[in-house]
């Protein structure tokens, strides 16, 4: 782990959470920043991972995502309302913003989460299946871990819960 003290670099298209965090991954190298300052280079996502809960682990902003499947409300006569099944369980916890970027971006899916709409469900799935497939080598791994548990989720979604039309992180 080499970590690189006050060199400043242009991160705006990482996308920043509320703590002022963001990470890439770039040419097997994952890197932090916390506004705009590269705070670290790490060569795996757990420990990319540890090192920004510990920048943030401090602070009292409340962040973080949920996964969720979502079907248009049927009572909302124009079908902008997105709704879930009452009584539906979620199995997977709360993930910090971090993980859920990661996550979509590993999968080839826009990272910003809380600016773009959900995803159908069934694009989702060929998205996770691909992932899994391609990156077989790595099961085990954090990423890889993450992926799989997105990817069953979303496939229990459908089986349990037919109306369900698309998955996302909110």
């Amino acid at each position: 782990m080499r970590f690189h003290e006050f060199k400043t670099e242009d991160n705006t298209d990482r996308g920043m959470n509320k703590y002022g965090l963001a990470a890439r991954n770039k040419d097997g190298k994952f890197y932090s920043y916390k506004h705009g300052k590269l705070t670290g280079t790490f060569d795996n996502m757990s420990d990319l991972q540890k090192h920004q809960h510990d920048l943030i682990k401090d602070e009292s902003i409340e962040e973080g995502a949920d996964f969720y499947g979502y079907y248009k409300d049927p009572k909302d006569p124009e079908g902008k309302t997105m709704t879930y099944p009452d009584g539906m369980k979620f199995n997977i916890g709360h993930v910090s913003n971090v993980t859920a970027r990661m996550i979509l971006g590993s999968i080839g899916l826009e990272k910003d989460f809380e600016n773009n709409p959900s995803h159908l469900i069934d694009d989702f799935i060929k998205a996770t299946e691909a992932f899994l497939r391609i990156n077989a080598q790595d099961k085990g791994s954090v990423e890889y871990e993450n992926v799989k548990a997105v990817h069953d989720e979303a496939n229990r979604f459908k089986d349990e819960h037919p109306e369900i039309t698309h998955v996302g992180f909110n």
